[in-house]
């Protein structure tokens, strides 16, 4: 892929409050969805959460896409604005998302914002992981890292009904078992 989209959200249920992201990576070309994730952060406020999609986002596309040039999109003007210099960070907590954010970046990067429904696939992973969490799961959706590309309707990602969920379990004692 020479050129992939980034699209990232995050939200917060109460602000701060139970907080989450979303984030895809996308082939600008074909719009095939690469891979995605949506997980819980704790309580946090919303540009901490809108933060966290972006890293995770820009985590994805380090991930499986590391020599295409990257366009981000988000509909949080804030990251944006900040992200590409335009705006100066000025609040204490956004300063250290923002350079964890920095030390992912690939190059170029094009900032864009988008309005809030053409951002829906980010916001609908933040909102599934808030929802999971709040059914007793484990807040994260869209699998561990990544949703495996497919081509066509077989193979890992096809839409086969329900998710399969996994557990993982140690067994065993060491001097660290508590």
């Amino acid at each position: 892929t020479d050129r992939i989209i980034v699209e990232a959200d995050g939200g917060s249920r109460g602000n701060p409050g139970a907080a989450s992201y979303g984030a895809l990576i996308r082939d600008a070309e074909t719009g095939e969805v690469i891979a995605q994730r949506g997980e819980t952060i704790g309580i946090a406020t919303n540009n901490v959460a809108e933060y966290r999609g972006l890293i995770a986002g820009l985590a994805l596309a380090r991930e499986h896409a590391p020599d295409a040039d990257v366009e981000v999109r988000m509909d949080s003007k804030l990251v944006i604005e900040q992200m590409a210099g335009r705006w100066k960070i000025k609040h204490a907590d956004m300063k250290p998302l923002a350079e964890q954010a920095r030390q992912l970046l690939p190059q170029p990067v094009t900032w864009t914002w988008v309005p809030r429904e053409q951002n829906a696939a980010a916001d609908a992973l933040a909102n599934a992981a808030l929802d999971d969490q709040a059914a007793g799961g484990s807040g994260l959706v869209g699998g561990a890292w990544m949703t495996p590309r497919t081509t066509g309707s077989t193979g890992w990602g096809a839409q086969r009904g329900e998710p399969t969920t996994l557990i993982l379990l140690r067994h065993g004692v060491t001097e660290s078992t508590d």
